[in-house]
């Protein structure tokens, strides 16, 4: 018996090889064919997994730079906080103690504050344990040092900084005696001890400065810490968990009514809980990835059955000879398998060059490696095997239904006879078409919904406003005086507001209902606090009643006054003015004013109910918002210096609201054009397997031609019939792309109805365009052959077969 199974196994080898030399024999024969379905499987594979290298690694890996699976972040979330994820600083020296599980726990905070004294500039400060450089997997500087343990000891303790490479060229010019050298940040002198390597993981945040998070007090009141870590070996990320959040119960005695739940991740964005919606970005740039692979798969089935229709006589005749389907399917199989392993290793070339020139279309630089994995070379595995299996199928299956008689007699082509009806180059064909008109109206609907975001406008000033983030080390009422008249003595001020949130990062409260309503019967709605002067700067109009003025400031009811937009008051008082009813948030309020609804919550949507509340003048942070006319860069600069003499410690950039507008939907931008540079890829391979299909049916027809013309027929009757052959799998491909196309968008927008922006998934001009689109090349493809077989001399086609 086992030498029955030893001799089956050589046997089954045996075959195998001979299999593949056969594979190689045939391949060297049709070498021009052999040659267009490697390189059309090659771009599609290499498209495919060089796009996957790019999600797996902004999404689906740790951005350190060394030994990702060990690495793990850990999420913290109190019952008793409004902000999570966060993970305060007696709990993060609590967790440094008593743990097997975890061989490093790093901490780090940031902050917005200033770099140098004159002209300073802004930059983002990470305050950070001082192992945190070895936990994010960077093990030497690139020149000097990282922090002692010594300096994270105590408060205080370590006036040092590590300064990033980028930071290190743009600031200092590459100052090669940068070390030991003094510098001031926010009012903090300190001396650069070292520089990280080039396109360091931990500038994620565009970090650009790192400190010792025991100079805190320097800069902030409490730091809020992200905690990361590595594993002892032998420890899963599960084992971590349970550790600490022992140790996070215990914490918890130490506060009345709190109770900590922690998540650990392995640092990925895609396990980040507030992150999760960004799911939907993978399910639709798969989608995308999947027609892309399908259409190359379509394209060389079309080329593969022109050799299937010459090799219906070598099949009939080793049937004939007694070799059996299987065994033909095998060696079939095996062909086909092999030139998807040919394109698969071209691939994986173009795989390594496709997020090298996907981001240099879409102008972003990651701080993380975007080299491909393990797991990348197992999906590119996956779908070469998948894509030989694919294309081999319908050539398999024509060559496999040979009718011995006819095929040894070498009658009748693969269309010679009923070139009309749907065959399965006919199939093909309509399956291309289909799949293009999904994945380019899905590129058209994402571009234009990017046109119509920029186009609209979030319907107040975005272009002459700058906003920034400010902090007060003192009182907020002295404070917010003096720089407001310090602003408004620049040359080029308009107006100046504070808000609690600025524009495109609105918050829900709860319960707002209105006077007499019970109690859990309201609704979430937006809700901003602001002070006077907020609509003025942003240009908002007030439609009915007034905005907020500086003398409810100073009024002992100030905190009883609000502003609605108009969605709100349509809302809770359909048909009726909406000034002086009374609302509770939870507290009692009377609508002073409503203002003009805008665009800010979801980009090119109207926004919801929104509540304006007035902001206490005492509060010590906030956003800045100025109003100014002129150029934004020396107004620019000439904030950031008053900022800086007046001691604020923390703030952000000055930023134009478009400037951080377009950073918040340039998420979008890239997206868009990664699935329009998708779709155009799809209708170039599209279009060449249409050609290809045309020139290969026109070619089986030259006998039929040679006769028409030979009875009289001219060039446009020719043009005409070879036209109106292929415009049938055409139209039929498009009617069932225009039926898909609506069932994606539909699921697209149910994808979506969290995302932060909108796209019209029922546009008709999206879907009349693209389909135009496939018309007119089609019709160009088409025409080639067509136009090559009126040349024909019909004495010479009438020879041809």
């Amino acid at each position: 018996m086992e030498s029955l199974v030893q001799l089956l196994k050589v046997r089954l080898f045996d075959d195998l090889g001979n299999d593949i030399r056969f594979a190689l024999r045939s391949l060297k024969k049709h070498a021009l064919l052999s040659t267009a379905v490697v390189m059309t499987l090659a771009f599609g594979l290499g498209l495919n997994a060089g796009v996957f290298t790019m999600i797996n690694a902004a999404l689906f890996r740790a951005h350190v730079d060394k030994d990702p699976d060990t690495f793990f972040r850990v999420r913290a979330y109190y019952s008793d906080r409004f902000v999570q994820g966060l993970i305060s600083l007696p709990d993060y020296q609590a967790y440094l103690a008593g743990r097997r599980s975890v061989r490093e726990l790093a901490a780090w905070d940031d902050v917005w504050t200033t770099l140098g004294t004159r002209a300073p500039i802004a930059v983002r400060v990470a305050f950070a344990s001082c192992n945190y450089f070895s936990v994010r997997g960077l093990e030497r500087p690139e020149s000097g040092r990282f922090f002692f343990a010594n300096e994270c000891s105590v408060s205080g303790s370590g006036p040092v900084t590590v300064v990033s490479d980028e930071l290190w060229h743009s600031q200092f010019e590459g100052d090669p005696h940068i070390l030991g050298k003094v510098i001031t940040v926010g009012h903090t002198a300190l001396t650069v001890v070292g520089v990280t390597a080039p396109h360091f993981s931990g500038r994620e945040m565009r970090i650009d400065i790192w400190i010792p998070y025991t100079m805190w007090l320097q800069f902030k009141s409490e730091p809020w810490l992200t905690v990361e870590g590595r594993l002892n070996p032998g420890y899963s990320r599960a084992d971590a968990r349970a550790e600490l959040s022992v140790i996070a119960q215990q914490q918890d005695l130490l506060y009345a009514r709190r109770k900590t739940t922690l998540i650990v991740t392995n640092g990925s964005l895609i396990a980040e809980p507030h992150l999760r919606m960004a799911i939907w970005i993978v399910f639709s740039i798969m989608g995308a990835l999947t027609l892309v692979l399908l259409i190359s798969c379509t394209n060389v089935s079309a080329l593969l059955l022109s050799r299937a229709a010459a090799r219906k006589r070598e099949i009939a005749i080793r049937i004939s000879l007694g070799a059996g389907r299987i065994r033909l399917l095998r060696m079939l199989l095996t062909e086909s398998i092999l030139l998807a392993t040919i394109g698969g290793v071209i691939g994986a070339y173009v795989a390594r060059k496709i997020p090298t020139i996907i981001v240099g279309l879409i102008q972003f630089a990651p701080a993380y490696s975007l080299k491909p994995d393990w797991l990348v070379f197992a999906y590119l595995g996956g779908i070469t095997l998948i894509a030989g299996c694919l294309a081999g199928l319908a050539p398999i299956a024509e060559s496999l239904k040979a009718d011995l008689v006819t095929s040894l007699k070498g009658r009748a082509g693969l269309l010679a006879s009923s070139v009309g009806n749907w065959r399965t180059l006919d199939f093909l064909i309509a399956s291309q078409m289909a799949m293009s008109l999904v994945l380019l109206a899905a590129a058209a609907v994402c571009v234009r919904a990017q046109y119509a975001i920029f186009a609209g406008g979030p319907g107040f000033e975005i272009e002459h406003v700058l906003a920034m983030r400010v902090g007060s080390p003192t009182d907020g009422w002295a404070f917010r005086r003096n720089l407001d008249q310090r602003l408004r003595a620049i040359p080029g001020v308009v107006s100046v507001c504070y808000a609690q949130f600025m524009p495109f990062e609105r918050e829900d409260t709860e319960g707002v209902r209105t006077l007499g309503q019970t109690t859990g019967t309201g609704r979430l709605v937006s809700t901003n606090f602001v002070s006077p002067k907020f609509f003025e700067t942003l240009g908002i109009t007030i439609v009915r009643g007034r905005a907020f003025e500086e003398r409810d400031t100073d009024s002992d009811h100030a905190g009883l006054f609000a502003v609605v937009s108009e969605a709100f008051a349509r809302e809770f008082w359909p048909g009726e003015d909406a000034i002086g009813k009374v609302i509770e948030a939870p507290d009692r309020l009377r609508v002073v004013g409503v203002s003009r609804d805008s665009r800010s919550a979801r980009y090119g949507e109207q926004d919801g109910p929104q509540l304006f509340r007035l902001q206490s003048p005492k509060e010590s942070s906030g956003t800045l918002m100025v109003r100014f006319d002129g150029n934004a860069g020396q107004i620019e600069r000439r904030i950031a210096d008053v900022l800086y003499d007046m001691g604020s410690g923390e703030y952000s950039a000055p930023e134009t609201l478009k400037s951080i507008m377009d950073r918040a939907a340039s998420g979008f931008s890239a997206i868009a054009e990664m699935v329009l540079f998708l779709g155009v890829a799809a209708v170039g391979l599209a279009v060449g397997g249409v050609y290809g299909v045309t020139a290969f049916a026109t070619g089986r027809r030259t006998k039929e031609f040679g006769i028409r013309m030979a009875l009289g027929a001219v060039k446009v009757d020719i043009i005409h019939l070879a036209l109106r052959t292929g415009a049938k799998p055409i139209a039929g491909g498009l009617l069932a792309g225009l039926c898909l196309a609506l069932g994606a968008s539909y699921t697209l927008a149910k994808l979506m109805k969290n995302a932060p922006f909108v796209l019209d998934t029922h546009d008709p001009f999206a879907y009349f365009g693209v389909s135009l689109l496939l018309i007119l090349s089609s019709i160009v493809a088409m025409l080639i052959p067509a136009l090559r077989a009126t040349r024909a001399n019909p004495v010479h086609a009438l020879r041809e077969e």
